[in-house]
């Protein structure tokens, strides 16, 4: 099976998907970061502690970003016991300490995998002009967090 890394950069570095689970322990020091900031909340301080290689980090609600001394930024998938933690942080709770693990991107992470499984669903394919079409999903964005990755697109 053939893996697709989307293009994609961050302030015109490549963005690659990961390739194995990165494991991340943050510490009580690390908490003492900035809310609403990407490149400085706890987590990214972590994985600057922890991870070998890593130049520089962006944690996001969805995705974590890791630059690496091969110039590529590394995308993986932020695990939802993080998330949590991000969004309690940036509206205002505490961070608490623990372990979390990045898990490389799956095929079916990506918006492009998505709206091509979607525009070909079952209703979509009976007969034509027998089948109703499905309004498009409408996703829930939680306010009160960091912006999402689009703001780095170059």
């Amino acid at each position: 099976m053939k893996t697709t890394n989307y293009a994609k950069t961050i302030a015109g570095k490549k963005v690659v998907n990961g390739q194995r689970k990165v494991k991340l322990h943050i510490s009580a020091a690390d908490t003492k970061a900035k809310k609403g900031d990407p490149q400085n909340c706890a987590a990214a301080r972590a994985i600057l502690r922890e991870v070998p290689n890593c130049m520089a980090a962006r944690v996001h609600v969805g995705r974590v970003y890791l630059l690496k001394k091969d110039g590529n930024w590394h995308r993986y998938k932020t695990p939802d016991a993080l998330r949590t933690e991000i969004v309690a942080f940036d509206r205002g709770g505490k961070f608490i300490p623990g372990e979390y693990e990045l898990v490389p991107m799956a095929p079916s992470d990506h918006k492009k995998y998505r709206r091509d499984t979607y525009s070909r669903s079952e209703t979509n394919r009976s007969f034509p002009g027998n089948s109703p079409q499905k309004s498009p999903r409408k996703f829930h964005v939680t306010q009160g967090v960091r912006k999402g990755d689009t703001i780095y697109r170059s």
